[in-house]
């Protein structure tokens, strides 16, 4: 019989580094502009479903 013990877990790196300049960058990019939001969120460094959020107003742009 195995017995297994659980895994150790740490922060991973999933938690991007972006200022708010960066998503509001993405924001009007995606707005103004008809950028996909994939492309924008790679271009600005930001987060592609906290931007698609923000594009579909769940999340309020001034958070």
């Amino acid at each position: 019989m195995e017995i297994r013990l659980a895994k150790e877990y740490r922060k991973g790196k999933y938690r991007s580094n972006y200022n708010i300049n960066d998503m509001s960058k993405a924001y009007l990019l995606v707005k103004d502009k008809g950028v996909s939001v994939e492309s924008a969120a790679r271009k600005c460094g930001v987060p592609v479903t906290t931007l698609k959020d923000r594009v579909r107003g769940r999340i309020n742009m001034r958070q």
